[in-house]
C-alpha cells in the first residue's frame, strides 16, 4: 500500500516544470560576476572615503579633528571588513550539481538579507556621527538656511535618506520571499534525490 502524501507529493513533484541547468548556470554566473563587482565597490569607496575625510581634516584643522578622522577611518574600515565576512562562502558553489547551486544562491540571498540590515543600522550611525561632528564645529547661524542651494542640499539628502530606508526595507522583503521559495526547493529537491 502506498503512502498517500507521497503520491501527492510525487504528482507535484512531475507537474513542476523541469530545471533549466545552462540558465540556472548563467544566473549563477551573473550573479557571482554582480559580488564581485559590488565587492571591488565597496573597497573604492572605502579607501575613496577614507583619503577624503583625511583631506577635509587637513582642510580644516581644528580641535578635535584628528580624534574625528580616526573614528571615521575606523567606522568605514570596519563596515569594510564586515561586509567582506558576511560575503565568506557566497563566491562560488562547491559543485556544478543543482542542489550545490540551489545552497549557495540561499546563502547569498542571507548574505544580502544581513547585509541589507547591516547597511540600515550602518547608515544611521554614519548619520549619527556625521551629526555629531557637525555640531562639534558648531557656529552661530549653522542652521540658518539663508542660501538657496544650501537648503535645496539639505532637501535633497533628506529625500536620499527616506529613499533609501525604503529601499532597503523594500530589498529585505523581496529577499526574505526569494529566501522562502529557495528552501522550498531545496527541500523539494532533497525529497526527490531521496526518492530516486
Amino acid at each position: 500500500m502506498r503512502d498517500p502524501q507521497w503520491e501527492k507529493l510525487m504528482d507535484v513533484w512531475q507537474d513542476s516544470e523541469p530545471l533549466n541547468l545552462p540558465d540556472v548556470k548563467r544566473t549563477m554566473s551573473r550573479r557571482t560576476a554582480s559580488i564581485w563587482l559590488l565587492t571591488a565597490l565597496d573597497t573604492i569607496v572605502t579607501v575613496g572615503a577614507v583619503v577624503y575625510a583625511a583631506w577635509h581634516v587637513q582642510q580644516n584643522p581644528g580641535p578635535g579633528s584628528i580624534s574625528l578622522l580616526v573614528g571615521v577611518i575606523a567606522f568605514l574600515i570596519l563596515g569594510w571588513v564586515i561586509t567582506l565576512s558576511v560575503r565568506a562562502g557566497t563566491w562560488k558553489a562547491h559543485s556544478s550539481a543543482p542542489l550545490a547551486m540551489l545552497e549557495l544562491n540561499i546563502r547569498r540571498v542571507r548574505a544580502s538579507i544581513r547585509l541589507a540590515t547591516i547597511g540600515q543600522w550602518a547608515f544611521a550611525t554614519g548619520l549619527v556621527i556625521g551629526i555629531v561632528a557637525r555640531l562639534s564645529h558648531w557656529k552661530p547661524g549653522l542652521l540658518d538656511v539663508g542660501d538657496t542651494t544650501l537648503l535645496v542640499l539639505r532637501v535633497v539628502f533628506g529625500l536620499g535618506v527616506a529613499v533609501y530606508l525604503y529601499g532597503a526595507h523594500w530589498f529585505k522583503k523581496r529577499k526574505r520571499r526569494e529566501l522562502l521559495w529557495l528552501t522550498d526547493m531545496q527541500q523539494q529537491m532533497v525529497i526527490a534525490n531521496r526518492l530516486e
